[in-house]
This record gives structure tokens, sequence and C-alpha cells, in this order.
């Protein structure tokens, strides 16, 4: 099982202990969407606004119990539901590493939401969101 991370649970971040110890191997990737740094002090990704977001790509294992901490952590609740902060899709996304696609799960913007995240948020250079909060 692959997800594309983008924000707090890139290596080094602040949420990343709730996921390392599963994590099996990762690599640095890419998707297609435009990130938005908000002023709570996370990201979230608009797939319809174009650019390119910076990120990893990271397997656990199709027992690890990552998809409920992912889900809980993203408030992420059904497919589709209107109480969704984040909404959980398939992907693919690009391994340079590997020179290949991999398909992937990831949380974006849910499609209620992007007006009012393009209003608030602020569009991060590059798509890369470490560097964003790091300079």
């Amino acid at each position: 099982m692959w997800y594309f991370v983008y924000g707090t649970l890139l290596q080094g971040m602040s949420n990343r202990h709730l996921i390392e110890a599963e994590i099996i191997r990762g690599y640095p990737a890419l998707i297609t969407g435009t990130l938005y740094h908000l002023p709570c002090g996370y990201p979230m990704l608009i797939e319809k606004d174009g650019g390119t977001t910076r990120g990893e790509v990271l397997q656990f294992t199709k027992t690890s119990p990552v998809t409920a901490v992912l889900d809980r952590l993203e408030d992420f609740i059904a497919p589709g539901h209107p109480d969704n902060l984040y909404e959980r899709v398939e992907r693919e996304v690009v391994v340079p590493e590997l020179d290949r696609k991999i398909r992937a799960r990831v949380y974006v913007c849910p499609a209620h939401r992007e007006k009012y995240i393009r209003k608030i948020g602020i569009p991060v250079p590059g798509g890369d969101w470490r560097k964003f909060v790091e300079d």
C-alpha cells in the first residue's frame, strides 16, 4: 500500500512519528496540483489548479493500521462526506528515482472547500512545503 504525503507527514516534520514505524520504503515524488499553505500551519493540495507538488511516496504493509491513523489525522470520514477536511483519493505519482509512476493514496482538498482554500491559503512556490516552512 502506497501513500503520497506532502506536509506534516514528510520526513522530519511534526506528524511523521505517527507513521514512521510502519514505513517499508519511501522515495521523493511529484504529483499534479497546487499546494496551499493554510493559516493553521499545514498545507492542502488542490488538484484542479495545475502545477506540481513535491512530496514523498511511502509504502506500508497491507496489514498496516496506517489508513485508520491517516484518516483520523486528515479528518476524512467517508468518500464525498460533507464534513471531510480532506478527501482520500488514489492518483498516479511520478517517482524520478525509479523512473516510473506509482499509484498511491493521497489526501486532497474536497471540491466543496476549494474556493475557501484558495481564499485563505498561500500558494506554495514550487509546490515544496518543507522548503516553504523552513525558509
